[in-house]
């Protein structure tokens, strides 16, 4: 249960501990980590038949990833290249890009 008294059942097939595991090898290019944490996720999206329910509902069709998810993994894959380059590339682009 969590602190709303609901259960953690949106735990059920991801695999937290292996996003945490997701690091940025400096012998590999800065395109194969973004490819990297974009697969990782599309393939933890739920699945019309996969039997996992969402606060109780059964899902009724393949979830697609958002546009929100898109820049949290942009976020993400900006912040495992270098911690101050998401802010650094807020400074320079500061129009195009409004989530970082």
């Amino acid at each position: 249960m969590n602190r709303y008294g609901r259960p953690l059942d949106f735990f059920t097939d991801f695999k937290l501990p292996e996003v945490s595991d997701i690091k940025f090898d400096s012998h590999e290019k800065p395109e194969d980590l973004y490819h990297q944490l974009v697969t990782f996720l599309e393939d933890n999206l739920l699945k019309q038949c996969g039997g996992i329910s969402h606060h109780g509902d059964l899902v009724n069709e393949h979830e697609e990833l958002a546009p929100s998810l898109e820049n949290v993994i942009v976020l993400t894959w900006l912040k495992l290249l270098h911690p101050k380059l998401p802010k650094l590339i807020r400074q320079w682009y500061g129009n195009y890009f409004f989530l970082i």
